[in-house]
């Protein structure tokens, strides 16, 4: 979820699935409402199970290049860090300022100045746990790789010393395990050379075993969790390939402006929540309510990469001048 890179540069493939798992995370965290709840909130579980670990593979085999090339502080303080340290406590205030006025909200607020704090560092609340999540893995091998760097110069004990400290950081609580398994089978498929777009066909295979053997236990963290994910990226990164490239090009642009909608999205999820009950006077099935919420989500998210980069706020928050990425 890096700054923005210009599109001929990229693989379609990447940035079309990237854009279809960020869609299908905003549209998880609608506050489903009327008679079609039920089966909204069993397809957000089904979509649980794979869209953020898919993103943390995908994280995982892109940061492979930084590990290599040992530039890991700069784009992590850059490009995570900063940018959670802003919008995270302003979504703890917007979720306060929510529970004041009587809106409802998914999440509860921070209910003191300690409890504030620990959802800052230890357990960030709502979507913000994914980047917290990647700013816990890239400073656990930004530390060791500066540990090491004056006696080995072994990517294996760098590796290794990641390792170990994200061991700990599980046991303390500070990010959830599936985390950085993930992302670290994302970084092993780059170390090994190969590529997470894999055969279509190999993929829906991946798929369909994974749900006859046991279509109940893919939600939790296991080996066959991984190779459900595994299956489900390369069914999309194949689809960009398929599908009709005016569909392919507009999620392709979603998902090159992942970061921001990520962090913006919820600021405009809670915004429609007073609107629910006229959404629902005009269609009873809640499926208006939740398109219209996931596309303002969409088009307010590029709107604010806009907004950031005209200010010039984008090199001070995000570490680039050009926060937005083109259609």
């Amino acid at each position: 979820m890096a700054p923005s890179t210009p599109a001929d540069a990229r693989d379609s493939g990447i940035d079309f699935l990237k854009g279809v798992l960020i869609v299908l995370m905003i549209y998880g965290h609608v506050g489903h409402i009327g008679t079609l709840r039920d089966i909204q909130l069993e397809l957000v579980g089904w979509i649980y199970s794979f869209h953020m670990p898919a993103f943390l593979v995908v994280s995982g085999f892109f940061f492979f290049d930084r590990v290599k090339g040992k530039a890991i502080t700069t784009p992590l303080l850059r490009r995570l860090i900063v940018p959670y340290m802003v919008f995270e406590p302003l979504y703890l205030l917007g979720l306060l300022i929510s529970a004041r006025i009587g809106l409802p909200t998914s999440n509860e607020a921070a209910s003191d100045a300690r409890s504030f704090i620990f959802s800052v560092f230890v357990q960030p609340i709502g979507a913000f746990w994914f980047v917290h999540a990647l700013i816990v893995i890239q400073l656990s091998f930004a530390v060791s790789r500066a540990a090491s760097r004056k006696l080995f110069e072994d990517d294996r004990i760098v590796w290794f010393g990641a390792v170990l400290l994200l061991g700990g950081a599980v046991q303390l609580g500070i990010v959830r395990q599936s985390a950085p398994a993930f992302f670290l089978i994302g970084l092993t498929i780059a170390a090994l050379k190969q590529d997470v777009k894999q055969n279509i066909w190999l993929s829906i295979l991946a798929i369909a075993t994974c749900l006859i053997l046991n279509h109940s236990g893919l939600k939790e963290f296991s080996f066959l969790q991984i190779a459900w994910v595994l299956g489900i990226i390369g069914v999309f990164t194949n689809l960009a390939a398929i599908l009709p490239n005016m569909i392919v090009r507009l999620f392709a642009f979603i998902g090159r402006n992942t970061l921001i909608l990520l962090i913006t999205h919820a600021f405009f999820v809670v915004a429609m929540k007073p609107l629910a009950a006229r959404f629902l006077g005009i269609d009873p099935t809640g499926l208006l309510f939740t398109l219209t919420t996931v596309s303002l989500a969409c088009i307010g998210g590029v709107a604010s990469s806009r907004a950031l980069d005209a200010l010039r706020l984008s090199s001070a928050l995000f570490g680039t001048k050009r926060l937005y990425a083109p259609f």
